[in-house]
């Protein structure tokens, strides 16, 4: 677990761009498919940013950002691109509310999202932030194509794999090289 300091500028950023993705899609009459509104979003902008830090503070260097200024088209291109090796990995951020983020023994994916995939090449990086929002932790990362071995919840609102977090990768192994906070 790497836990990033929280600051004004991380979510003033959070918020803009939670509010420009909402309001830009319902403008253009998208409804979201899996849920989400101000709120879901700016849990998940936080999320992104703290990757997004992560990154900067480790020398990774990002390809592709999910952050845009306009949102009133659909791209497909709402996800990280890093440089890894020499190679290109495509990274989808997940951010969950939990109760403390030092505790955290799972994390979800939800099973429609994933099922409305063709491709499953890419690495989920989950992060955990708590409810009052003031301690951010990525949790670790994992395999998209190894997330449909883990058993399906039924959660609130929708099924989702359930993960745990003793099963997430550190990023030593992924950038080859020690982390702060492994």
């Amino acid at each position: 677990m790497i836990e990033i300091p929280p600051h004004i500028q991380l979510y003033e950023k959070a918020i803009r761009y939670a509010f420009i993705t909402v309001f830009d899609s319902y403008e253009r009459g998208f409804r979201p498919r899996f849920g989400g509104g101000i709120i879901q979003h700016f849990v998940g902008k936080i999320g992104e940013l703290a990757f997004e830090a992560f990154c900067h503070e480790n020398g990774v260097k990002i390809l592709h950002s999910p952050f845009r200024q306009d949102y009133r088209k659909l791209n497909g291109k709402d996800d990280f691109v890093i440089l890894v090796n020499g190679e290109p990995i495509l990274v989808e951020v997940k951010t969950q509310r939990v109760r403390r983020v030092d505790n955290v023994q799972e994390v979800y994916y939800n099973t429609d999202q994933y099922l409305s995939k063709k491709d499953h090449n890419y690495c989920v990086v989950f992060v955990a932030v708590n409810k009052t929002l003031t301690r951010i932790a990525i949790l670790g990362w994992i395999l998209a194509e190894e997330i449909k071995n883990y058993p399906v919840k039924s959660l609130r609102f929708s099924t989702a794999y359930a993960i745990p977090v003793k099963d997430l990768l550190n990023f030593n192994f992924l950038f080859n090289k020690n982390v702060r906070g492994w």
